[in-house]
């Protein structure tokens, strides 16, 4: 049977809890009980997203620009932060 989608989106985070307090204060997501100690699990469906600790051996400072080509896109339809999200400078 061939695959039907993604079912789970992790994305490293240099400060996890920094990166954590961004996606709940911003984006409105609600953390999950469930979830290893080295990641924060999202309440997010139908894919589930979480957050990790740096995968032990990665050097993400050898890389001229981490994660080039990749894109996550999360659905906002109607979160409050909305307006002030598009005034924010993410580099």
């Amino acid at each position: 049977m061939p695959a039907t989608g993604p079912d789970f989106i992790s994305l490293q985070a240099r400060d996890l809890d920094a990166s954590q307090a961004f996606y709940e204060r911003y984006l409105g997501l609600v953390r999950s009980p469930a979830g290893p100690p080295h990641a924060v699990v999202f309440e997010t469906k139908p894919i589930a997203f979480a957050l990790r600790d740096i995968v032990p051996g990665t050097d993400l400072d050898a890389a001229e620009r981490p994660g080039l080509g990749a894109a996550v896109w999360l659905r906002l339809p109607h979160h409050p932060a909305r307006p002030r999200l598009r005034n924010l400078r993410l580099a």
